[in-house]
């Protein structure tokens, strides 16, 4: 043949070379699947995955050589010879020639798979790694019941069973289980053989049923091999401990079910070189016969002489005279039980623990004929017992649930009893084949079991108090000495942890402190430094990504892969952490329970103290337990602890709940109260008292079952007595003003003398005080129903006057509110004396600097005035003339005080001069503050590479803001902890033309999509001007400013045709952050626009949250389309997304995060509306700009003016003022205080 001849077709090369499937397989061997089935499985043949399928992925494919592996073996030829014999089988049957065929059927040809096992496993360790399945397969089969169905004989079923006890009997005799886990599946054990760690699964003792789903002919092929394995493997072992194999057996223990008892007996006596002297109860030998026995003795002394037949398995055996050194842990497990004598009841798994406590040490016995000892036997340490009860009780051993078999192998030591004693629920039980360090979960009993192992490995030292009961019971020593000493050692330690860390703060903290003082640092050199921080971060990202950009596509996706994984683990024990915290919840409130309901004492008030560190939602469900009775009657006592713990625990309860308020006023909590507020109490009791009323009040159906006791003679005969706190006195006052929201209550409380003493409280308090606005806020309510009630009282005006001229923004508004009430029911008579006590000069300031409400009040309050025609001026110069002159500089000019004021400023010095001589007047201050431009600090203007442009604002205190000339817009604010205030999206952009998720966004002049113009309007995607000219404002210490202006350029007036000028002064000062917004008209047309400060807030956790000062408005629901609803709740609270804008809102809003412990306080003027909105998960994934996570983490609590739109004339100017504040909690408990979160400032 030429040499480069090559025969016709294409030449099979690579995969179509290599592999063949599972058809050409068949066609090539020539047999049936059966047959190649049953092939595979006893050669060890197993498909291939090639990376390329020639004919497709539907295919199985094997390797050439396997196939030629199986063409040479010789059980080929011996299948195709039974296969030849069972044809000569059916041939008879079918001629009916039954004597034929079972004679046939006996001279039927068999095989043995012993030179395969020599083949697949040359070794023993290697038959040994291979062991898992063949043990849980022999297993299975061994509780089988048989089936001809499924051609399972009898004898396959027994010879499954010897098997298993055979290998049993010798992990028992040689101590080499290590691990045992009772699951849903079965029993899992793991055992140690010469290094070899081997896995296998037992079926619970019950009975099994056969499924259809299951093919058992491929099993059954499995159970073949498996078989002969195992047999081999029992085979070594046996030798190994110098015993012949197989064993022979007690006939007599065989037929009692004692398998496994009776083989530890065979190899305990064989490896002693003695005869098996049967050890069975009296009952039992006595039915024994005595040729029986003296055969079977027989049988086990020949069985014990060396045979004279070399045996086909004894080149296996080797080194057999050779003595294995234990190791460690099998002296330990082999000690684990010794000295320890079970019982086991009828219903416990004997089988298993019989196998686990002898393989530690212990000795077992068991009810029924062949026990080793009977039940009576007093030397019983343990009985184990799996009902809820045992009939006749021995003192002398100790009745446990299986489970402590279990977790004391595991742990290796003896577990205290307690938490397994009949009867009780047991502790869960931990898998010993799961790493809780690596899974990321560790279970309390498994830190505890942690706690007891080293404990046990130390040496146990004498206590004292441990008497001679605990001397007896090793566990209860244990438990209560050694593990009392471990938890003592790990408090010391964790404490001695937290003064250290607390002392590095303090250090850093001075170290601060003292920077600040000693040296001052250039702003620019502070925000380079600022700016470098994410550069910083953006390297170790970049550093820590670099890895994953060199490798493979198949390893980055394997290492993703990796990644998901771990993911899906934490989350996974997140959820074990929340459903842990939900049970430890619900004990709680059950202990708080039985506590508070037992009566004693000590354990009340410590119930109590608990109480107040439970959720909202938990504290209303206890409610509903009648727990308010036992805290009522705790109220009573004449501890003032007692009564201090109770009144917070009812707080807590009342707080945020209108049903337990109703509850508790039901209950008869008003009158003790009113005893307490009477009684010589201490002060904090009697503060307590005065919030648990204001906290009642607040409900309306309260009201009048309160105002029908004494409440509101003894809270007004309170209010003015100098024992009071402020704090007390303001809760009283704001008591009384919401009993007073009630048309029939009002005359009740100006029957018992409020107006008086209210008066008498402005006069003697500071004016700017929270107590005088709480004071003037109820005279108003009072003034509303009856006038003559305050103007009828001697120097009642004079004391508002003082209001007006010295109080804060709410106090002039509500004491100008009172004098035009007063004013309107009598004008003859009152205007004049109003006159006569020197309102002038304040109602002008208020007029100019007030609230709008005020304003407008003021400037009504003044119409009057000026109206009065008999009032007679003594002076040359008319001061009416004056009044009316500023009149008209308000009418033409507005709020804003120009130039022309310093013609008039004589005029109202020579006012102030006339009816206060002697006395300072503010309205001069404030004109001479407008007058004169505030000293500001240096701006700091960094540019960065993107050509955007920021300022840094810095306080002398080390808070921060970042104001970027985009948008106008505050991105950051934070605090001099550095802690950041405002939430920036994390896929903010800060570049146009998209506007910038987070920090304060202006929207005007449009909010929302409430008009034709893109959402928001305009204003937040311009940039700004820094604004040199700005217009003069009030001056303030240690504060930070920038002034920022927007004009209408050509291209906004083609979408929104009106000139204009938007001027923002932002500042920054310790704590707050104020912002100006003006609004000035310079089109030669009125136009009406809309403005909002968006404020992004950065919250803890948006669960946490609420929200008060909006309850009982009315709002407009977005996500309602708009419809208009009234607030019910006492607070707005967060479980799903938020979209409301609320009307008529006041100038105070509280934003409460009880996990930081803070309150951010907003307060406004010139804006009277707010909007709250959070999207929550599902809209938070649909916005693109924001994090998916984002949502938990944020609050937009907006202040604008949306319903109404402002309209401005030409040459007219608006003015707004937005200020947020940090306040710190300084509640005892832990939580915010309620009357300060409600009512006041901190």
């Amino acid at each position: 043949m030429p040499k480069h001849y090559r025969p016709t077709g294409k030449k099979k090369e690579g995969n179509a070379a290599r592999y063949m499937t599972r058809s050409q397989a068949l066609k090539h061997l020539q047999v049936n699947l059966n047959l190649f089935r049953r092939l595979c499985i006893v050669k060890g043949i197993f498909p291939r995955e090639p990376k390329k399928k020639i004919k497709g992925n539907h295919h199985t494919y094997y390797h050439v050589k396997d196939i030629a592996f199986l063409m040479h073996e010789p059980l080929l030829e011996k299948f195709r010879e039974i296969k030849t014999y069972q044809k000569k089988v059916k041939k008879a049957k079918a001629k009916k020639n039954e004597e034929l065929a079972r004679l046939l059927l006996t001279r039927q040809p068999t095989y043995k798979l012993d030179r395969l096992i020599r083949e697949r496993y040359p070794t023993f360790i290697d038959a040994l790694r291979d062991l898992d399945d063949c043990l849980t397969m022999v297993h299975l089969f061994a509780v089988l019941p048989a089936s001809d169905r499924e051609n399972l004989e009898v004898k396959r079923v027994h010879n499954c069973r010897r098997l298993t006890h055979e290998w049993q009997a010798y992990i028992s005799r040689s101590h080499a289980l290590r691990k045992v886990f009772v699951s849903v599946k079965g029993i899992y054990y793991q055992a140690e053989i010469e290094g070899q760690k081997i896995t296998w699964l037992t079926p619970h003792a019950i009975q099994q049923v056969f499924t259809n789903d299951v093919d058992f002919g491929v099993l059954l092929t499995f159970l073949e091999f498996y078989e002969t394995l195992l047999a081999f493997i029992n085979f070594k072992l046996y030798h190994s401990l110098n015993v012949k194999y197989p064993p022979i057996l007690d006939s007599r223990l065989e037929a009692l079910a004692a398998d496994l008892y009776a083989l530890s007996r065979y190899i305990d006596a064989s490896s002693r070189g003695m005869a098996v002297e049967p050890k069975v109860d009296a009952s039992f030998s006595s039915q024994s016969n005595d040729r029986e026995e003296s055969e079977l003795r027989l049988a086990q002394l020949q069985h014990q002489l060396p045979s004279s037949e070399p045996g086909a398995l004894m080149h296996l055996v080797a080194d057999n005279n050779k003595e294995v050194e234990e190791d460690e842990e099998t002296r330990v497990c082999k000690s684990l039980f010794k000295d320890l004598k079970f019982f086991l009841s009828r219903e416990v798994p004997r089988e298993s623990l019989q196998l686990v406590i002898t393989a530690f040490g212990g000795m077992v016995s068991w009810e029924g004929e062949g026990a080793p000892f009977k039940e009576d036997d007093e030397s019983i340490t343990h009985h184990i017992i799996d009902k809820p009860s045992a009939g006749h009780l021995y003192l002398s051993r100790v009745y446990v649930q299986p489970q402590w078999i279990y977790d004391c192998v595991n742990a290796r030591i003896i577990l205290p009893t307690e938490k397994y004693l009949v009867g009780r629920i047991p502790p869960p039980h931990l898998s010993p084949f799961v790493d809780n360090e690596a899974e990321g979960y560790v279970p309390d009993y498994a830190e505890t079991i942690k706690r007891l192992q080293a404990a046990a490995r130390n040496e146990v030292l004498p206590l004292p108090g441990v008497g001679k009961e605990d001397l007896e019971d090793p566990q209860n020593l244990l438990y209560a000495g050694v593990m009392s000493r471990a938890e003592e050692a790990e408090a010391a330690k964790n404490k001695k942890k937290m003064a250290a860390q607390e002392k590095q703060y303090h250090e850093e903290l001075k170290m601060e402190i003292n920077g600040s003082k000693d040296v001052v640092a250039p702003v620019l050199a502070e925000g380079e430094g600022e700016e470098s921080v994410p550069d910083a971060m953006q390297i170790a990202q970049e550093d820590a990504d670099m890895p994953k950009v060199l490798m493979s596509r198949k390893k980055r996706k394997l290492y993703d892969a990796m990644k998901i994984s771990q993911s899906r683990k934490r989350s996974g024990v997140e959820i074990i952490e929340q459903r842990k915290k939900r049970k430890k919840s619900a004990a709680m409130e059950e202990i708080v329970v039985e506590s508070l309901l037992s009566g004693n004492r000590e354990s009340q008030i410590e119930a109590a103290i608990e109480l107040t560190n439970l959720s909202r939602k938990q504290r209303q469900k206890l409610a509903e337990r009648e727990i308010i009775s036992p805290l009522l009657s705790m109220l009573q006592s004449q501890d003032c602890i007692t009564t201090e713990v109770a009144l917070s625990a009812l707080l807590s309860l009342a707080f945020g709940s209108e049903r337990n308020k109703v509850r508790i006023v039901k209950s008869g909590a008003v009158s003790t109260l009113l005893e307490i507020l009477q009684s010589e109490t201490k002060m904090v009791v009697l503060e307590l008292a005065m919030a648990f009323l204001l906290i009642l009040s607040s409900c309306n159906k309260n009201k009048v079952k309160m105002a029908s006791t004494r409440l509101v003679q003894l809270l007004v005969g309170l209010i003015g007595l100098d024992r009071l706190t402020i704090q007390a006195k303001v809760d009283g006052i704001a008591t009384l003003q919401n009993l007073s929201t009630l048309h029939q209550i009002v005359p009740l409380v100006i029957a018992s003398g409020a107006p008086y003493a209210l008066l008498q409280v402005i006069n003697f308090c500071d004016k700017s005080s929270e107590l005088a606005d709480k004071a003037v806020a109820l005279l108003e309510n009072i003034i509303s129903h009856s006038p003559e009630s305050v103007s009828s009282i001697g120097g009642a005006i004079g004391v508002l006057v003082e209001a007006i001229e010295e109080g804060s923004a709410q106090c002039k508004e509500h004491a100008v509110g009172i004098l035009l009430g007063i004013c309107n029911n009598d004008r003859e008579t009152n205007r004049g004396m109003i006159l006569r006590e020197g309102v002038m000069p304040g109602l002008l300031q208020v007029s100019v600097d007030g609230t709008r409400r005020a304003k407008e009040m003021a400037r009504e309050l003044l119409l009057l005035l000026r109206d009065c025609s008999g009032y007679v001026i003594k002076n040359k110069q008319s001061k009416i003339e004056i009044v009316e002159q500023i009149m008209r500089e308000i009418d033409q000019e507005g709020e804003r005080i120009p130039g022309t004021m310093l013609k008039i400023k004589a005029n109202i010095r020579s006012i102030k001069l006339e009816w206060k001589k002697g006395k300072v007047n503010p309205f001069v201050r404030g004109i001479r503050s407008r007058l004169i431009r505030p000293k500001s600090m240096p701006l700091n203007v960094v540019n960065d590479r993107d050509g955007s442009s920021r300022i840094l604002l810095t306080d002398p205190a080390g808070s921060t803001a970042e104001v970027l000339l985009y948008g106008g817009q505050v991105v950051s604010w934070k605090n001099e902890r550095r802690e950041k205030l405002l939430y920036m999206s994390t896929k903010a952009q800060l570049k146009p033309p998209k506007a910038i998720r987070g920090g304060l966004p202006i929207s005007f002049p449009q909010f929302g999509n409430f008009g034709a113009l893109e959402r928001h309007g305009f204003a937040r995607n311009r940039f700004w001007s820094l604004d040199n000219d700005p217009s003069p404002l009030p001056p303030a210490n240690q504060q930070s400013t920038v002034d920022l202006v927007l004009k209408s350029t050509e291209d906004d007036l083609k979408i929104w045709p009106h000139s204009f000028e938007l001027r923002v002064r932002i500042s920054i000062s310790p704590g707050k952050l104020t912002i100006i917004p003006r609004v000035r008209n310079t089109d030669t047309k009125a136009f009406s626009f809309m403005f909002s400060l968006r404020n992004y807030l950065y919250v803890s956790d948006i669960s946490e949250v609420r929200v008060e000062g909006l309850e009982t408005l009315d709002y407009l629901d977005n996500l309602m389309r708009r419809e208009r609803f009234t607030e019910q709740a006492d607070a707005i609270t967060f479980d799903g997304e938020v979209d409301k804008v609320y009307l008529n809102t006041p100038t105070k809003i509280a934003i409460i995060d009880h996990e930081r412990k803070r309150t951010i306080e907003l307060r406004k003027e010139g804006m009277p509306n707010a909007a709250v909105w959070n999207p929550w998960d599902k809209k938070a994934k649909s916005i693109a700009d924001m994090g998916d996570e984002d949502y938990t983490t944020m609050l937009c609590v907006d202040s604008g003016a949306i319903e109404s739109p402002i309209v401005l004339k030409p040459h007219e100017e608006w003015k707004g003022r937005q200020e947020l504040s940090i306040v710190s909690s300084s509640y005892c408990s832990g939580q915010l205080d309620p009357r300060k979160v409600l009512y006041g400032d901190y």
